[in-house]
């Protein structure tokens, strides 16, 4: 996609976080302005080694992004993009011309996705989980001196008793901003920035607003402060009509450091949900918990373990616990029936292994309870990422969308053929399909390993073979396009403004 040199000044910020600041530094007001604006030094095309900076993204990675988007039924609703306007004398491009190749760009990914437009609307209520890696889910092969071991007994028995279970999923990053991009924008992790924390980002493809277009109520529930990780603002700016924060809970069971407890929010969901199903509308509800986060508190009474101890084995049995009683509890309610409930990690506990990105630690759960969805699998044991989970619940519910996701419907054969898995870490971003994995580092670095992921004995390839040098064009088609939608405010569909 085209950018003029003179304003494009997006750029990596190679893992500096935001304006140089850490992650759970100083964090903005609460009058909550836009995230400052991203700079630093040269663009991610000059990473991948794919173009001079100002230049135009090559055609043919359009042209590959669109081929690895396409999927049985999908119907693209723009033909292939044509060659970009060049550069003149002066080494700019005419702003017209740019802008509508821009828009033409776009087109040509944005896509109808097949379904019925006569099945039922049905509710979607996704709780994503701190920190609550596959390492911890006995039904994911935990084990403790050679021996099988859990700490999620109440997950595991929702599991036995039919719940579907994503057994080889993976995170696109080791940071809550990096799992709520990837579940509800569906959008590959970009080095340096997520998009939660970048200054255009005030009208960017979201879930909520693909299931708002359906009419669709939309609200996110977070347990703490929205201003961390900029959730407010990107709540409120893309699709989600209400923000319900740590502010919002007056007599709280009990606080964290982070903010209300698991239990707290969602005894408060279950009230929401409740008025919500009350309207007659069908609706969306997004949850952010916090209490399996360092230092480790929870009530008191509710697991045999001490909160006292401050243990991350203790912290993450209570999380268990909390979402046991939420599923219990929901139960009981008359939306139970029509609502599809998901349970799935933002990332895991910690990043530990020998690669640059070590993908054994990126191995997260998700299980979806849907009662009204009676064939759906057991298990869906094809290779994913946070990136194909709104794909591959809009795909359940299979009603018809537009969609400029980067994800896939794996429920679907063809939709599980086509992903790539994307990931984040440091100053480091890379692409994994099949035993292969690409890296792409600083200074055009790029490293290729292959093997078995989940037993964390993958090895670098001094020599790619073909499988790895086809997957590595794919990550650099992927994350160039992805950047290049970003920058030029393109990662939406025409008519969208901002807001709802």
């Amino acid at each position: 996609m085209a950018v003029r040199a003179s304003h494009h000044p997006l750029v990596l910020r190679l893992g500096l976080g935001i304006a140089g600041r850490p992650r759970d530094g100083p964090q903005p007001t609460p009058t909550d302005p836009a995230p400052p604006a991203t700079g630093g030094v040269g663009t991610l095309r000059q990473r991948l080694g794919c173009g001079p900076a100002g230049g135009l993204v090559a055609q043919p990675q359009l042209s590959g992004l669109r081929s690895l988007l396409t999927e049985t039924g999908v119907k693209f609703l723009g033909p292939e993009v044509s060659a970009a306007p060049q550069p003149g004398p002066d080494g700019s491009i005419d702003a017209e011309a740019e802008s509508r190749w821009l828009d033409t760009a776009r087109d040509s990914l944005r896509r109808t996705i097949p379904g019925d437009p006569a099945k039922p609307r049905l509710n979607l209520c996704i709780i994503t989980e701190e920190s609550l890696g596959s390492e911890f889910w006995g039904c994911l092969g935990r084990e403790k001196d050679g021996r099988p071991d859990t700490l999620t007994p109440r997950m595991d028995r929702l599991v036995q008793d039919g719940a579907t279970l994503f057994t080889h999923l993976l995170a696109d990053g080791n940071r809550t901003i990096r799992g709520l991009e990837a579940i509800y924008s569906s959008f590959p992790p970009l080095p340096g920035d997520s998009i939660l924390a970048r200054d255009k980002t005030e009208n960017v493809e979201t879930l909520a607003r693909v299931l708002g277009r359906d009419g669709y109520s939309t609200l996110f529930l977070y347990a703490g402060h929205g201003t961390f990780d900029y959730i407010r603002s990107y709540s409120q700016r893309n699709g989600w009509e209400r923000l319900v924060e740590e502010s919002d809970f007056t007599h709280p069971a009990f606080r964290t450091a982070w903010g209300v407890s698991d239990e707290d929010l969602f005894h408060r969901g279950i009230e929401e949900m409740r008025t919500l199903h009350h309207t007659g509308k069908p609706f969306l509800t997004t949850f952010m918990t916090v209490s399996n986060h360092r230092p480790f508190t929870y009530p008191t009474g509710r697991i045999p373990e001490d909160p006292a101890a401050h243990q991350r084995d203790h912290a993450v049995r209570y999380a268990d616990w909390a979402l046991g009683d939420f599923f219990e509890r929901a139960r009981s309610e008359p939306f139970w029936t029509n609502t599809v409930f998901v349970v799935i990690a933002d990332h895991g506990a910690r990043v530990y292994g020998s690669q640059t990105i070590p993908l054994r630690s990126y191995q997260i759960p998700c299980v979806v309870v849907a009662p009204a969805l009676r064939n759906l699998p057991a298990r869906i044991d094809a290779e994913a990422s946070q990136m194909d989970i709104a794909p591959t619940l809009l795909g359940m519910i299979g009603r018809p969308y537009e969609s400029l996701f980067f994800g896939h419907n794996v429920l679907e054969t063809s939709g599980a053929k086509q992903a790539r898995c994307l990931m984040h870490h440091n100053r480091s971003i890379a692409v994994y399909r099949d035993r292969h994995q690409v890296v792409f580092g600083l200074n055009k670095m790029i490293e290729h390993w292959a093997g078995e992921p989940s037993s964390g004995t993958m090895a670098r390839q001094p020599e790619p073979d073909a499988a790895a040098l086809n997957l590595s064009a794919d990550g650099i088609a992927l994350f160039q396009v992805a950047d290049e939608l970003y920058t030029a405010r393109r990662f939406n569909q025409p008519t969208q403004t901002t807001g709802r």
